[in-house]
């Protein structure tokens, strides 16, 4: 385990195997500090352990037997964070094993969580209790509800949880630095992680305020549709925008103006020569030594393995929209692992060849997101179909990210 204070706003909690090298975020596609050497903590009696370590802001503290952490605010005791479990509790210890692990914290019941991203939630932008929670990128279109067991195009770690401290709103940040896939669980008065494997890297932002916890990023009205027949149509709805009037600062289309709506991945037969290339370099994810084939709009793709270092410059078979978990990346990297990365890689990659063009900021947008990706990219919450529920529910997902 290694804990340590980033800056006085940000403490950082990494739990690990102490003996073998487990998957985590990439530290070249995510740049932050390594790890530092892990502190093994052994309970040497049965009796309870405690110990502390204490930041400016933050402070730090965790039990042997059985190991628990929590953390909290210094300035008014407020806990963030306490894994530690007793008899009373909805939860258990942590676990940590081969390819699973879990782990919960205590909450007061008045607390207010936002994020947990990405999905339509039905309930607005405050998380309900009991509602699901699962982080596994999917290609669903907006409009479904998380009430209905549906996972967007987003993976989002994070939440805000905001409370009423002496009749003020204080508001901190939890951040878990884990790209696996997991179900979120948020009961009212306690949350669990329950990861498909990965470390424990976990963020705790102080605040107080929430715009001390976050930056909010304006990008502005934009304006786009599925179904522009031609360039005419596009100029009247912005001269109608005009009359109006109402702001509008960008409008753009969508894949209907692209040959048979083609995706980022590569359609069977065509003669494009990117094709070959790509084979050439073996830039393609790949199933039992063969490009892996994805069913998608346009027909079979084959998809581009965004964690080779080649991207940047320059009878298999086939998933329905969606790739096998036991295909594999650049490198060996399995998809089981590299699943709810795949859209920041091609955002970080698509982001460096457009700026190594010309050397100008590019404007990038993507569906699927994760932590880091508006350093690269605007993001665009999916298909909707503009009704008045569709943007109602917006305003929340924006908030999300």
């Amino acid at each position: 385990m290694g804990v340590w204070h980033e800056t006085q706003d940000r403490l950082r909690v990494h739990i690990t195997d102490a003996e073998k090298q487990r998957w985590e975020v990439p530290y070249n596609l995510l740049p932050r500090e390594q790890p530092r050497k892990p502190k093994q903590i052994t309970a040497r009696s049965t009796k309870i352990k405690a110990s502390e370590h204490s930041g400016s802001k933050l402070v730090f503290s965790y039990t042997t037997d059985p190991f628990g952490f929590a953390v909290k605010r210094k300035s008014d005791d407020q806990v963030f964070f306490n894994s530690s479990s007793d008899p009373s509790d909805p939860f258990g210890a942590m676990v940590f094993k081969h390819q699973y692990i879990e782990i919960s914290t205590k909450l007061p019941k008045d607390a207010s969580l936002y994020g947990i991203g990405e999905s339509t939630q039905k309930h607005g932008f405050r998380l309900h209790p009991k509602d699901p929670h699962t982080l596994f990128t999917a290609d669903i279109a907006a409009f479904n509800l998380n009430t209905d067991l549906y996972q967007l195009y987003g993976s989002h770690p994070v939440y805000m949880d905001l409370r009423n401290v002496g009749g003020e709103a204080y508001a901190h940040a939890v951040l878990l630095l884990n790209i696996n896939g997991m179900d979120v669980f948020y009961s009212g008065d306690s949350l669990t992680y329950k990861v498909i494997w990965g470390v424990f890297d976990f963020y705790f932002f102080a605040g107080t305020t929430p715009l001390e916890v976050v930056d909010t990023g304006i990008s502005g009205f934009h304006q786009s549709r599925w179904g522009y027949q031609n360039l005419s149509v596009v100029e009247d709805i912005v001269e109608n925008y005009q009359k109006a009037p109402i702001p509008l600062d960008v409008i753009w289309n969508d894949d209907d103006h692209m040959d048979r709506n083609s995706t980022p991945g590569t359609t069977l037969g065509q003669s494009f020569w990117h094709l070959g290339i790509g084979i050439a370099n073996d830039v393609f994810i790949k199933h039992e030594g063969e490009p892996f084939l994805t069913q998608v709009a346009p027909g079979p793709v084959t998809s581009r393995t965004t964690s080779t270092p080649k991207l940047c410059h320059g009878g298999a078979p086939i998933g329905t929209r969606i790739i096998a978990a036991s295909a594999y990346h650049y490198n060996g990297i399995l998809e089981y692992n590299a699943h709810n990365l795949y859209g920041i890689s091609e955002t970080i990659a698509t982001q460096k060849a457009l700026v190594g063009l010309d050397g100008k900021r590019p404007f990038v947008l993507s569906r699927s997101t994760y932590v880091g990706s508006c350093k690269y990219a605007a993001h665009w919450t999916g298909d909707n179909k503009g009704t008045w529920d569709d943007l109602k529910y917006s305003n929340p997902q924006h908030a999300q990210f």
